[in-house]
């Protein structure tokens, strides 16, 4: 059963009370010339900052506390690794270091021999690895 149309009105009111409007969340991105990316973070950022206000706004407890916690961990996350992933893509595709990050020797004597990776499945700590480089 859903709340009622008047207490999801109030709980919505509380939770945007305090957040700011959409380009200020846009203008966090705006070193991003993908829009539709930028808009993607900027949409999962206020989502992000709505949540957490909503979770304050019952004063979260136990299991509640760990699930914003840990979803705001995830977020968060998720919002570093497409950073990541755009800057290496957009700004440094063309280093060594980025080549290192997307390719595997496929010889075992480690000559010029080499197979790009899926960029997807290269890991996040990796990405991090790479871009502290720069």
């Amino acid at each position: 059963m859903s709340l009622s149309k008047g207490i999801k009105e109030q709980i919505i009111s509380y939770c945007m009370r305090d957040l700011p409007d959409n380009s200020w969340y846009e203008n966090q991105f705006d070193f991003i010339k993908d829009k539709s990316l930028r808009k993607r973070l900027a949409t999962e950022f206020k989502a992000t900052r709505f949540a957490y206000k909503l979770y304050e706004g019952i004063q979260a407890t136990e299991e509640n506390m760990l699930f914003e916690i840990r979803h705001q961990i995830f977020a968060y996350a998720s919002i570093y690794e497409a950073i990541i992933d755009y800057l290496l893509k957009e700004y440094y595709s063309d280093t060594n270091e980025f080549f290192e990050l997307t390719h595997h020797n496929i010889d075992k004597n480690k000559t010029s021999k080499s197979r790009k990776k899926c960029f997807r499945r290269i890991s996040f700590a990796d990405k991090c690895e790479t871009a502290k480089k720069f």
